[in-house]
């Protein structure tokens, strides 16, 4: 590689942050942001304990020059400064709405506000959480929380001025949603079709909530205002409690006042506990959580909304077949009564021997073998294809019995194989524990029982322990004097972000892109493995996630698995980088993937980016236009690195050194670009390339 090629970008994650500027001076900043109404609610949080040291809140302005608030520094602030204390008396809890006037209305309203099941929303999760258990969504074990304080928001809202919260709700926006709440001309302007789908399912989980609480106020009129139970009030503070709460480091669901102006965006901005009681000389912090944001190379870029694997809703039609595989099971169930050249005493015992053989090499492949993953489905097909053909060859006498079991023999050896380098591919280049793998056909055929099986949820007790931590905040690294100081939410994709918050992030580390492919053309009209997918209930679809900062290795062996052939790969080049013409056939196949995305997006990256600009552009516009220009820039990137690849291989091929096909690609790649590009595949796809 080039020795003077810079490196001082040399991760995807630092060029990323580096785009940003975090910490530094904020070209955005506009002014302190302290009209009377936030200058009356922080005096009035003051008085209640609330402590800010460095900071306070200005107002910030996107590209188009809207503005938006946000915590900025007022002098420079250095790492382990305390720069916000919360108290206890000032965290909104259930023990707020449990304490209040609401507990009789709780306790006469056990369905909903003490619920024994989860939402369909959640239940609808099931699938993803038996892949991804730590998989992240808001309020999933909690509804009893969320449902408590919301109610108890809106019997507050009712009380006006004599509500404690007044000033709070004050300074709550009144125009702002996510895109659960879009009208359906905004979603289109999304061109993630699963995102909108997902958004719509979120809002049907508000409409069903919304019905609850109105049915419920209209039997206390006396207590609940019905000018205030309105299902525009209850949309507006399901919005602001949804997109502001807080669960960790807290043990409960909480809202934290003067909080909720902290965005979003992977900064070392770290939430602590603290004992009021304990604190009478200087802050003594018990629990600190903070993520470590410090190596790159360590962060292995998953995200909060799954991890390697694409685990998003499918459609009901992703299950429907097309009406022509119909007469596949005719085919199959006519096969064992295909008639042999011989008769007799010698033909049955041929076919007794080439069916147990079969029936065993039948059930390894489909009971051992996970068909979920990017190759297996390919390699089952190329072993069904392969015995199908030795089978016929030993019925029409080309082929001696002999010769036969020989070939079952080597056919064994090679499932082995597979299933030992399979295994090795979870570990090395996936992550996962072999151990731990989840046969996906077994999984599939239960897709239906797996929506109903209940979600573990935290149960409400009369005689709860609430907790009595405060939460305070500290900055993690240097921030310089007016810069904005966000707080890290987690590692969340714009998809999630704009779903769950409402906005979405330029050059956002965790973006990703999801493609699903339609593999039955691949399947060379094998009749046996397109029936078995069919009794399996599987997807027609696979799906692959295209990750900002990962070369998709998962896509690169899909590709390779459809031009992979038993009787002339071995097991080795299916999974491991070995057979260089194979993997420019992958590489190739991925170029005219990310070819006819770009074919079908409506706006190019130059006119979205432009677009950004235009000060015309509601905030629902304008981050449609990120949401969709980051795409675009995700894929991008994935393109240029296929390209340089190809160029990397073919010189491999052509005989170089590695150390050679390694040199910067000059139509291709920057010198700058060089050793990220390197960084990104190198260790996935280069190493053990012969």
């Amino acid at each position: 590689m080039e020795p003077s090629v810079s490196r001082k970008y040399a991760s995807i994650g630092a060029y990323l942050r580096s785009k940003k500027k975090l910490g530094k001076n904020d070209s955005t900043f506009v002014c302190e942001d302290l009209p009377p109404k936030k200058q009356k609610f922080l005096s009035a949080m003051a008085a209640k304990g609330l402590k800010l040291n460095k900071v306070s809140l200005g107002a910030f302005k996107m590209k188009n020059g809207a503005q938006y608030s946000g915590f900025y520094a007022k002098e420079d602030i250095n790492p382990d400064d305390i720069i916000m204390q919360i108290p206890r008396s000032l965290l909104i809890t259930a023990q707020n709405a449990w304490m209040s006037p609401l507990k009789q209305i709780f306790l006469e309203n056990p369905d909903y506000f003490t619920p024994t099941k989860t939402t369909f929303y959640y239940q609808s999760l099931q699938f993803i959480l038996d892949r991804n258990p730590d998989y992240y969504c808001p309020f999933r074990h909690n509804d009893w929380e969320f449902r408590m304080i919301l109610f108890y928001f809106l019997y507050e809202h009712s009380k006006g001025k004599d509500s404690e919260w007044f000033d709070l709700f004050e300074c709550l926006p009144t125009e702002f949603d996510t895109a659960s709440f879009w009208p359906d001309d905004k979603l289109e302007l999304l061109e993630d079709k699963a995102m909108i789908r997902l958004a719509k399912l979120g809002r049907r989980c508000f409409e069903d909530e919304a019905k609850q609480i109105l049915e419920i106020a209209s039997k206390y009129p006396t207590i609940l205002k019905s000018e205030y139970f309105t299902y525009e009030k209850i949309k507006w503070l399901y919005i602001c409690f949804f997109t502001r709460h807080y669960e960790e480091p807290l043990e409960y669901l909480t809202y934290v006042p003067i909080g909720e102006f902290f965005n979003h965006e992977r900064m070392n901005t770290h939430e602590f506990l603290y004992d009021e009681a304990k604190s009478t000389h200087g802050v003594q912090i018990e629990v600190s959580i903070q993520d470590n944001l410090g190596s790159e190379e360590k962060d292995d870029g998953d995200t909060t909304d799954g991890t390697y694997g694409s685990l998003e809703h499918d459609n009901e039609s992703d299950f429907e077949y097309e009406k022509g595989t119909e007469l596949i099971k005719t085919e199959l169930n006519s096969e064992s009564k295909a008639l042999s050249f011989k008769s007799g005493e010698e033909s049955d015992k041929i076919e007794e021997i080439l069916r147990g053989k079969l029936e065993e090499i039948y059930d390894f492949l489909e009971n051992k073998l996970d068909w979920g993953d990017p190759f297996t489905i390919f390699y089952v097909k190329e072993i069904y294809s392969h015995l199908e053909r030795s089978k016929e060859s030993v019925r029409e006498g080309k082929v001696s019995i002999d010769e036969f079991l020989e070939t079952v023999a080597n056919v064994t050896k090679a499932n082995s194989q597979f299933q030992k380098e399979a295994w090795r591919y979870y570990q090395d280049a996936l992550n996962q524990d072999p151990a731990a793998v989840i046969l996906e056909q077994f999984e599939s055929q239960n897709r239906e029982n797996k929506k109903t099986k209940p979600i573990p949820s935290r149960v409400f007790t009369e005689d709860q322990n609430w907790d009595t931590k405060s939460l305070g905040f500290k900055a993690g690294e240097k921030i310089e004097k007016e810069a904005q100081l966000y707080l890290y939410y987690g590692r969340m994709s714009n998809r999630y972000l704009l779903v769950n918050y409402g906005a979405a992030l330029e050059y956002n580390k965790y973006d990703n892109v999801h493609f699903k492919i339609p593999y039955f053309g691949y399947l060379d009209e094998n009749a046996r493995i397109i029936q078995k997918i069919q009794d399996f209930k599987m997807s027609k679809f696979k799906k692959f996630k295209v990750r900002r900062r990962k070369f998709s290795i998962e896509l690169l062996n899909f590709y390779k698995a459809t031009a992979w052939r038993y009787s002339v790969n071995t097991v080795e080049e299916l999974i491991f980088p070995r057979n260089l013409g194979l993997e420019l056939k992958a590489l190739d196949s991925m170029k005219t993937l990310y070819e006819d995305f770009f074919k079908n997006c409506k706006s190019g990256e130059d006119e979205l980016a432009l677009r950004l600009k235009d000060p015309s552009i509601d905030y629902r516009e304008y981050f449609a236009t990120v949401l969709n220009l980051e795409r675009q820039r995700c894929v991008r990137f994935h393109y240029k690195a296929v390209l340089v690849l190809i160029e990397i291989l073919k010189r491999l091929k052509s005989g170089s050194k590695l150390d050679v096909a390694l040199l910067r690609v000059d139509d291709c790649e920057t010198a700058e670009q060089c050793p990220r590009n390197r960084a990104f595949f190198k260790k996935v796809v280069l190493v053990g390339v012969k």
